[in-house]
């Protein structure tokens, strides 16, 4: 039975078109019949497959806007045997607002899907940021959720409002969409601030959070420079690794029946029976509040001893020589930290 992924998050920049990609390309190379659906206007997952965008004569916008148009053509092979891709093109931007009046317009995608599905295991659906139509449509058409998290706290605080939709879908819509885990993307080990987000995040989504890791790594960034994906840039790297992991651990989690289930009550969100995602009887909203305090006090510096070597370097003025601002606070800013204080406070 195939499995249908959408690649979720309600903030740019986290990583969902490199996760996208990547996880697809894994799957593929464990041997499984993958569709990677690009479901963003910038079609940077077609860009990194190796499709430019004059190339695209058909793409996503035509199944959703043109009641007569199949799938079928739209498909593209990618260089991997068993991945293939529907690609976008700038036309997606102008897709919602030519759908505006359509009756059923978030359930189109799972309408022409259902054409076709079956010949795949996997369906991978790359989202833009936030809940639009498009994004809609993605979630609709797929039976489950992954979320990729930027090991940085800004980057949580928009899984509240992600999670909040999730709940709206299954409730009021009686969509059976899941959550099958968040990955942490972007994790940077030598800062401290990078372990104590993802050390705050165990705690925060317990199992809900995949174990794989996905390490900065420049050659993530190079590869679609050269219309790649990881495993074809750098087989070698890291990255690779990081993604070839997260593509067994998503097959493990389908093998193993992955349950997901939370719903939301007044008191906040509430766990049912079954794997925990997340603490019970506490908000997300409010648990990431207290994380500012802690992670202020993680990236401070000891002012004291910033003002006790500043006092220690002052050289007296020499007579007559114009007056200088002991610090950048003289002058309505405020002071930085020396270089070693620096580094004591961003490296591990």
């Amino acid at each position: 039975m195939v499995r249908k992924i959408a690649i979720c998050s309600q903030k740019g920049g986290v990583g969902k078109t490199t996760t996208s990609v990547n996880l697809a390309a894994g799957l593929a190379m464990l041997g499984h019949k993958v569709l990677l659906i690009d479901n963003d206007s910038q079609a940077n997952a077609t860009t990194s497959c190796g499709i430019r965008q004059q190339d695209v004569h058909l793409s996503l916008y035509d199944i959703l806007t043109k009641p007569d148009q199949k799938p079928d053509p739209v498909i593209r092979k990618c260089r991997l045997d068993t991945l293939w891709l529907i690609p976008a093109s700038g036309q997606l931007v102008s897709a919602e607002i030519e759908l505006i009046r359509e009756m059923g317009r978030e359930l189109i995608l799972k309408e022409k899907m259902e054409e076709i599905e079956e010949r795949y295991d996997y369906v991978i659906i790359d989202c833009t940021p936030g809940i639009s139509l498009l994004v809609l449509n993605a979630l609709f058409c797929c039976d489950e959720i992954i979320i990729p998290i930027q090991s940085q706290f800004l980057a949580l605080e928009g899984i509240d409002q992600l999670l909040h939709a999730v709940h709206v879908i299954q409730k009021r819509m009686r969509h059976s969409i899941r959550v099958t885990g968040i990955v942490c993307t972007m994790f940077d080990r030598r800062t401290k601030l990078s372990s104590f987000i993802l050390q705050q995040m165990t705690s925060l989504f317990k199992e809900g959070l995949f174990e794989t890791v996905i390490s900065v790594n420049t050659k993530l960034a190079e590869a679609p420079l050269k219309g790649n994906n990881i495993f074809e840039y750098a087989p070698a790297c890291n990255a690779a690794n990081d993604y070839m992991a997260l593509a067994r651990e998503v097959v493990e989690r389908g093998n193993r029946d992955w349950k997901e289930t939370y719903c939301r009550s007044d008191d906040g969100l509430a766990i049912k029976p079954g794997v925990q995602f997340a603490e019970e009887n506490d908000t997300l909203k409010c648990k990431m509040e207290s994380l500012k305090p802690l992670i202020s006090a993680v990236m401070s510096i000891d002012n004291a001893k910033a003002s006790e070597l500043e006092a220690k370097t002052e050289k007296p003025q020499e007579e007559g020589a114009p007056e200088v601002p002991k610090s950048v606070s003289d002058t309505g800013g405020s002071a930085a930290p020396s270089a070693m204080e620096e580094e004591n406070i961003l490296w591990g």
